[in-house]
């Protein structure tokens, strides 16, 4: 059997998903035994507004609140805003870091060549002085 808050007025519910990455809210049409079936809703302009289809939710996969639970939608997309620029921030610094390692990596390369000389070709001596 389904377990939940009991209905707002409405008959509106908020769908939070077990690992935090969703949220929905759904206007049930029906309780069954393993499915709560209802229409996805949102407010425009003020009115809460149904789409046309309905859906069939396995509510094992959710925490289900009572009513259009919109602080929590917002609260959530105020963390999806704040990760979005932390990860952009993360990106530039990684990238710096990066292009200091390839210089640091490149210096040292220099200071390498200068101890370890490259070893001559005896090919390129004798096509250098066939050619002047």
């Amino acid at each position: 059997m389904v377990r939940y808050e009991g209905l707002s007025g409405n008959g509106i519910i908020t769908l939070v998903s077990r690992d935090g990455r969703n949220i929905l809210f759904l206007k049930v049409t029906k309780k069954g035994r393993k499915y709560i079936y209802g229409k996805y809703v949102y407010r425009e302009d003020g009115q809460i507004k149904e789409f046309s289809w309905e859906d069939k939710i396995d509510p094992s996969g959710y925490v289900i609140l009572s009513g259009m639970r919109e602080d929590l939608e917002k609260a959530y997309l105020e963390y999806r805003d704040a990760l979005d620029k932390w990860e952009e921030a993360k990106r530039r610094t990684r990238d710096e870091l990066r292009l200091k390692a390839w210089d640091w990596i490149e210096e040292q390369l220099k200071l390498w060549e200068k101890e370890n000389p490259r070893p001559e070709n005896p090919l390129e001596k004798i096509v250098s002085e066939v050619v002047k």
